[in-house]
């Protein structure tokens, strides 16, 4: 009984450390989608066009979209089905999530998600006219 109790021992842990690297990284990794329009999208593996501006959904950011000069001359988008957003996040007047640095343009404001709020930006530069 001593033997068998020994054997079961050390599998027991091997699963149970699989199992906490497994939910460490799929919280890690939940915390590096991107939200545009409710729609989650992988992290550096996603670049969009904002408006007139190249963004890509960034794991340095934190799952936030950040500007770029170049990225976008293929946009691609890498969906991440059933995410959820975390963190600090904007939304429209649908309701509809925004990661942080998104950049929204309805045809009458153009506007950037910071700290969980819009702030109005520079159309021309931002978004199409």
């Amino acid at each position: 009984m001593k033997k068998i109790k020994n054997a079961v021992r050390p599998q027991l842990l091997l699963m149970g450390l699989v199992l906490v690297l497994c939910f460490g990284l799929d919280a890690a990794s939940e915390n590096e989608v991107c939200f545009y329009g409710s729609k989650g999208f992988a992290a550096d593996s996603t670049f969009r066009i904002h408006g007139a501006t190249c963004q890509q959904c960034s794991t340095q950011a934190g799952g936030s979209w950040i500007d770029r000069t170049q990225g976008c001359e293929t946009p691609r988008e890498k969906r991440v089905l059933d995410a959820q957003p975390r963190g600090k996040v904007c939304s429209d007047s649908d309701g509809l999530a925004y990661s942080e640095g998104a950049i929204f343009d309805d045809g009458n404001q153009c506007k950037r998600c910071q700290g969980g709020q819009w702030f109005p930006l520079d159309k021309k530069a931002f978004c199409k006219p």
